[in-house]
């Protein structure tokens, strides 16, 4: 960019940010008319809209005001009435802003403070931050009372303005001008590179390390399970005692968790070190077709201050989405690695190729639904295969590597893992959902013909009743199952579905594999895996031999978890996979701050110290770090949509171009992979929600938002380079 041009576009800057800054003053210091003022509840008062005018009907008077959404925080609040001020106690339920839902607390409540003005007189509270007005009259108040106006105060420096946030990005994109034009070429050295780098990790660790840590304790499948066994890890006991939940999921987080505890340094700090990892070594991978300095430093800034790695979603609680979006860009780093290598020496490939194996294997013992990006790594490896075999001359068995060696890595990976296992427990398996006979005796129990169907329930009771008849070893559940897991587990999920006249009358899909596996441990059937796998070996051979016989009514035979289909199913699938590629595009569930801890307190502080991180036991007004996460991810949030049609429609163009030219279908390879990981997430995510429970969160979708990220970027960056301007092609490659 030229100085003139630099100069030009720092004035524009400046003029719009100096907009921006008076809006936000007007914002910040609000000052509402009559007609501007509205209410959301009145109770034992008569208000006229029109002249201002309140009068108390009855006990107990007040108004709720209705707050615009740039007045929150509110810090002070004044009512300038007409008139001298009455006696009586006029005072302000208020809320504390960082709640999740307003909440009416008589320890907040805050006393108004007259000012006379003249023959008139105003009311005047002062707040901490609130989200809430609940204004109380005095019940003695027997005369009517005129307002005049409503003059808000809140802060001028605030994540939840629209306006300010829009004034912190031109600002950013200011400094970044700065920054192109005052570096310039020394941007194209590596050294210069790797140090913006590395000041960008320090600012994203920085920004994540102060997040505080929820410790959910009661949360026995999930935050609880993966501590204890974390712990147990560190302590050098492996997955702890043998136990229904100990190989319900895969052990990779654990393993995360005890190295994490080990390091000394905090959780967090290393969460956000292992993604900054990752992030990198996906921009290295891609370094052969990236040669602009600009356009790696975009795609490695943009992938480390993703929303969704800084949301407490992810980043608050003991969840595997810690790690999962950090193990998915490094299992597609290993295969891009060999995709943008095609045309090297083989031996250049290999490496790669070794750790998108092992990656790919962390990744597969780190959630038990990866099989969303199988897909994407099938088109990477089969594009580079394809791409060595028609450009190269070389031996045909030396570009079978290019499959054979990340093969290697991922099966010895699952190898080892299942061996360990079975010097511990006895049996070579990893995770017990995919490699024991309870997905078979699971999948059996779905395959009876339900006479009485649920919607959102995999069995009913008339269908465990024939079932229990016909298999002898699975009716040795039915006291238990009916009678302690049906009151316990029936009625969760539920609630968060439309109700009707049967809900909570089954247990739910999502649910009824814990009840399941709790019943039999309570029988005494999970002494040891081994045990376990042939009781539930036995009840799947049981009723399919049951139905193949014609005992029971059922279909054809099946293993697994996903439920019989409900054409009810149909239309929530469909909406739900656009509300979760909207949410992956947009971060609309982002939550800036961690949640309350759960527990007793001797535990939450033991995992506290064990992990190096401060627990959050009640959540705090908004600081620093909080405005920044709310700042990235709102500025992030806004430019999602445009970004992402942006590449898709250079997705599009880069189609055109590769008729006619292979390395453009190389690239166009690559970002189908990418879109079409994010899509097949976002359908996997919206099933499980139509089916079973709410999984459209950022949880459950944050391994494929860097997929989309990477296209922002990537896409744009082809179709530039493919454009047939050989001037554009100079300047990219300048």
């Amino acid at each position: 960019m030229s100085f003139r041009k630099l100069v030009f576009s720092l004035l524009l800057l400046a003029l719009l940010g100096g907009a921006l800054a008076f809006k936000r003053h007007t914002e910040a210091f609000d000052t509402l008319s009559l007609d501007e003022v509205t209410t959301q509840e009145i109770n034992n008062l008569d208000y006229d809209p029109a002249t201002g005018v309140f009068r108390v009907t009855g006990p107990d008077p007040y108004i709720y005001l209705d707050l615009p959404k740039h007045s929150i925080p509110l810090l002070e609040l004044r009512l300038d009435f007409k008139g001298p001020a009455q006696p009586g106690g006029w005072y302000i339920y208020p809320c504390p802003a960082h709640l999740a839902q307003p909440i009416i607390n008589q320890d907040w409540v805050v006393t108004a403070v007259p000012e006379a003005r003249g023959n008139d007189h105003s009311l005047i509270w002062t707040l901490e931050s609130s989200q809430l007005a609940r204004i109380d009259f005095p019940d003695e108040l027997n005369v009517p009372l005129t307002l005049e106006q409503v003059v808000l105060s809140t802060e001028y420096a605030s994540s939840r303005s629209s306006v300010y946030v829009a004034m912190i990005a031109v600002g950013a994109v200011a400094v970044l001008l700065l920054l192109i034009g005052g570096l310039g070429p020394r941007l194209h050295h590596p050294i210069a590179q790797g140090l913006l780098m590395l000041l960008l990790v320090a600012l994203k660790t920085w920004i994540a390390s102060s997040m505080g840590q929820s410790f959910l304790m009661q949360m026995a499948h999930d935050d609880r399970l993966f501590m204890m066994q974390g712990q147990s890890i560190h302590e050098g006991q492996w997955l702890g005692p043998f136990n229904e939940l100990t190989m319900a999921k895969g052990p990779v987080f654990p393993m995360f968790l005890a190295l994490s505890a080990a390091s000394g340094l905090s959780l967090q700090f290393n969460v956000a070190l292992f993604h900054a990892l990752a992030c990198l070594l996906l921009v290295a991978a891609f370094s052969p077709w990236i040669k602009h300095a600009g356009w790696r430093i975009a795609l490695f800034a943009l992938l480390l201050f993703d929303p969704q790695s800084l949301s407490a979603e992810i980043l608050g609680r003991l969840l595997r989405g810690m790690v999962q979006p950090a193990l998915t860009l490094f299992t597609l780093a290993g295969f891009i690695g060999m995709v943008c290598r095609w045309n090297r020496p083989i031996w250049h490939l290999i490496p790669w190729g070794l750790f998108a194996g092992l990656a790919a294997a962390a990744f597969s013992y780190s959630r038990e639904e990866g099989i969303w990006l199988l897909p994407s790594i099938v088109l990477l490896a089969g594009g580079a295969m394809v791409a060595r075999w028609k450009g190269s001359s070389e031996k045909r068995w030396l570009i079978a590597l290019i499959v054979i060696a990340p093969l290697l890595t991922y099966t010895t990976s699952r190898a080892t893992l299942r061996a360990v296992n079975k010097a511990h427990y006895g049996m070579a398996i990893g995770v017990d959902g995919g490699e024991t006979s309870f997905a078979d005796a699971h999948g059996a129990l779905l395959r009876v013909t339900n006479p009485l169907p649920l919607a959102g329930a995999p069995s009913t009771a008339p269908a465990r009743a024939l079932i229990y008849e016909q298999s002898p070893t699975f009716a040795k559940l039915a006291d238990v199952f009916e009678n302690r897991m049906m009151p316990k587990w029936r009625n969760a999920g539920w609630e968060w579905y439309e109700t009707h006249e049967r809900s909570g009358e089954e247990i739910r899909n999502g649910w009824f594999a814990w009840a399941l596996r709790e019943a039999a441990s309570i029988e005494g059937y999970y002494e040891t895996p081994t045990k376990a796998d042939a009781f539930w070996k036995q009840v799947a051979n049981e009723i399919n031999s049951a139905v193949d016989d014609g005992r029971l009514e059922g279909g054809s035979a099946k293993s697994g978890f996903f439920p019989t289909w409900h054409d009810s199913y149909l239309a929530p699938t469909i909406k739900g996979w656009f509300r979760a590629i909207d949410l992956m595009v947009r971060s609309t569930d982002f939550l800036p701050h961690s949640i309350a801890s759960q527990g007793k307190a001797e535990e939450i502080a033991e995992m506290a110290e064990l992990y190096h991180v401060e627990a959050t036991i009640e959540i705090s007004a908004d600081s620093w770090d909080v405005q920044v996460r709310h700042f990235i991810a709102r500025i992030l949030g806004w430019l999602g949509w445009p970004l992402t049609l942006l590449a898709l429609g250079c997705t599009g163009w880069l189609a055109k171009m590769s008729r006619t030219s292979p390395e453009a279908r190389l690239r166009l390879s690559v970002l189908l992979s990418l879109w079409g990981g994010a899509t097949a997430l976002a359908l996997i995510v919206s099933l499980v929600e139509a089916t079973s429970f709410p999984a459209i969160i950022g949880a459950y979708l944050a391994p494929a938002v860097p997929l989309i990220i990477s296209c922002w970027v990537l896409a744009p960056a082809w179709a530039w380079q493919f454009n047939p301007s050989a001037k554009q092609n100079a300047l990219l490659e300048s």
